[in-house]
């Protein structure tokens, strides 16, 4: 190795390291699963999460907020501890188990052995606070289901959470995450019906 590459080297080392000694530190972020009761006495259902699609502009580490129109900022400070459409893969599925009193719940990251009763695919168009408003949390989600596969119920989700102040990371997350189990209540109800009409024409 020449000189001048070691110079070079050195010069990057001690811009980098200044660059975060001298910064905020970085805080991180997760959206954690809910407990409640379940919506149903029923066990054994499996439940198969197909895709849960984010946005492009959510796919990044550092959290997006809305400064105005047609604009987004993002926070260098504070961050996902992982990838969102991870996270939120991985929350839904726990708030799936727990609302529909179950642990056979399959994703793109942990398949289940067993066909599944019920499909469900979730598409996000919006999951971010504006500098002047709420959380919103927007998409829509699918329910397949039967033999064959068939859509069973499509509903359209946008959802309004708190008023939360500007720069509050924090309660911001805690927003979020009330959201995202709200829309995993809606889209368990429709499974639960689902199921009952599945009961009720059986007899």
């Amino acid at each position: 190795m020449n000189l001048r590459r070691v110079m070079y080297l050195t010069l990057a080392i001690i811009c980098v390291t200044g660059c975060r000694s001298s910064g905020a530190p970085i805080n991180y972020y997760l959206i954690d699963p809910i407990n409640s009761p379940a919506l149903t006495q029923e066990q054994g259902l499996s439940v198969e999460i197909r895709d849960l699609h984010v946005p492009q502009y959510l796919e990044r580490f550092q959290i997006a907020m809305r400064a105005g129109s047609n604009q987004l900022v993002f926070s260098d400070n504070h961050q996902w501890a992982e990838t969102l459409q991870k996270n939120l893969m991985r929350t839904t599925a726990r708030n799936f188990a727990t609302l529909l009193n179950t642990a056979d719940i399959g994703t793109p990251l942990s398949r289940s052995s067993s066909r599944a009763d019920y499909v469900v695919e979730i598409y996000v168009d919006q999951f971010d606070q504006s500098t002047v408003g709420p959380v919103v949390l927007a998409g829509h989600f699918q329910i397949i289901g039967g033999q064959p596969y068939k859509v069973l119920a499509t509903q359209s989700f946008s959802l309004s959470g708190d008023q939360v102040s500007q720069g509050d990371y924090p309660m911001m997350v805690a927003s979020m995450q009330k959201l995202l189990f709200e829309m995993c209540n809606s889209a368990a109800v429709e499974i639960v019906h689902a199921e009952k009409g599945k009961e009720t024409n059986h007899k």
